[in-house]
């Protein structure tokens, strides 16, 4: 079934175990899990069902990801792999949105949990609470004002 196939299912657990480590203030891994993104998309994209845009958005963060050593900036592109894969996820009844709206520098961010602890990813331990969930996957739309125009 060509739908599971583009299904962004099986990058979720790659995508959570970045969100984990940001939380956590490590970065150790998230090249090899940005890796292993890239390489789930690459499958994908030679699908010619599936749709090209989202997985190229996926894979652009996926490939700054192994660039960076730098957790700010690893941050900053977390936002950008969140905004990929939210409105990818609205089915999914399992997963919460929440955001900060302190997040890069002010203009503030979203992530996915799979609980509703709030980690916040963009300032770790610092403030780790901070945020609010703004609904569930199911119930997101995407928000245009997120977007760097």
């Amino acid at each position: 079934d060509d739908a599971q196939k583009c299904s962004i299912d099986d990058i979720l657990p790659l995508y959570f175990n970045i969100w984990k480590k940001l939380a956590n203030d490590e970065i150790t891994g998230v090249i090899e899990i940005s890796k292993d993104i890239k390489k789930i998309v690459l499958e994908k994209k030679n699908l010619l069902s599936c749709k090209k845009a989202i997985l190229d958005k996926i894979e652009s963060t996926a490939v700054k990801f192994a660039t960076l050593s730098d957790i700010k900036a690893i941050r900053v592109e977390f936002s950008g792999l969140s905004e990929a894969i939210i409105p990818q996820v609205k089915n999914n009844k399992d997963i919460f949105v929440f955001r900060c709206t302190m997040a890069l520098d002010g203009k503030g961010a979203n992530w996915l949990q799979k609980d509703k602890e709030i980690k916040n990813p963009y300032f770790g331990k610092a403030m780790l609470k901070c945020g609010e969930e703004v609904g569930k996957a199911s119930k997101a739309k995407e928000d245009h004002s997120m977007h760097n125009h």
